[in-house]
């Protein structure tokens, strides 16, 4: 997986951009979070992808996820939609 810092960003591949069900393209944008610490103490970093239509909405669905996310269930088969 590559990951686009927000100063790089230019327009992504085609591959890498979705759209909604009206036709308006979405980005998979990268969330990051430490959890876990190693047996010396430090953080480990684990990361999960979001897809909003920009950063702004990217960042307000971060906001979501922290005060109301749960866990809803695993993930038993990915594929394309």
């Amino acid at each position: 997986m590559t990951v686009v810092r927000f100063p790089d960003l230019q327009a992504p591949e085609a591959g890498h951009v979705s759209c909604d069900q009206w036709g308006r393209p979405m980005f998979r944008f990268i969330v990051e979070y430490p959890h876990l610490a190693t047996p010396s103490g430090r953080d480990r970093v684990w990361s999960a992808t979001i897809w909003a239509y920009d950063q702004e909405d990217a960042e307000a669905r971060l906001d979501a996820i922290r005060s109301a996310g749960r866990l809803s269930g695993q993930v038993l088969e990915t594929g394309p939609w």
